[in-house]
């Protein structure tokens, strides 16, 4: 790393990204947009710039889940548990997200390749996988994908206390993906091209910090005032 070049929090992409996804234009951060906690922007020593796009992860125990499914009646739900999306070719006719209802006119399906994600690593996996924590993961990868296109070499980050085990633990209908936790289950299903998600926790950080004697901002007052620990 070179330099950081920029910071911002609730980061919701560049302009364009709202049409490219789908999403309400008149959507805001948190709400009906995709946006990420923090996004830390940097240089490499050939001034290439980079994105962190981290998701920080505290009392959570869970990564956010489809709204659209958890939201339907049990008639409705019926299509995303049969839906195959390793063997559908057309997976967005059948998704609560992309019909009927224009604020969810999303076009995420169209994209998942773009964003090196493999719909055909999900052989084996009964029912759409995005309803539960992939959903929250696929669209911080869209993103990432998208300031790709910008020339903006951009990975997915997720930050939580090691102690928070439930936050990684693998839904049944996962289980499939051979993998033992999200973090494990997520990266089999990217391309080898696409930057794998990281997981980094608190005490990690923390860390690093004592290592390059880092004492200007000091993290264990900020987590105490802000979460009481």
């Amino acid at each position: 790393m070179r330099q950081v070049t920029g910071l911002e929090f609730e980061y919701a992409g560049p302009e364009g990204i709202t049409h490219w996804l789908g999403e309400p234009p008149g959507g805001k951060r948190g709400q009906n947009r995709t946006s990420i906690d923090a996004a830390v922007f940097w240089e490499d020593q050939d001034e290439q710039e980079h994105a962190a796009l981290i998701e920080w992860k505290y009392t959570e125990r869970v990564y956010g889940s489809c709204s659209a499914f958890n939201n339907a009646p049990a008639s409705e739900k019926t299509a995303c548990l049969g839906l195959n999306v390793w063997e559908n070719r057309s997976p967005e006719r059948v998704c609560l997200l992309c019909r009927g209802v224009p604020a969810r006119s999303r076009r995420y399906w169209e994209h998942m390749d773009k964003a090196g994600i493999d719909l055909v690593a999900f052989c084996g996996v009964k029912g759409c996988p995005f309803q539960g924590p992939f959903y929250q993961l696929m669209r911080q990868t869209l993103v990432a994908a998208y300031l790709k296109q910008t020339e903006v070499q951009a990975q997915v980050v997720s930050m939580s206390f090691a102690g928070n085990t439930s936050l990684h633990q693998l839904p049944k209908m996962l289980r499939p993906l051979g993998a033992e936790d999200v973090i494990g289950a997520w990266n089999r299903v990217l391309h080898t091209s696409t930057p794998p998600l990281l997981n980094i926790t608190a005490e990690q950080l923390l860390e690093a910090i004592d290592r390059i004697g880092l004492r200007e901002h000091d993290w264990r007052e900020f987590l105490c005032e802000c979460y009481g620990m």
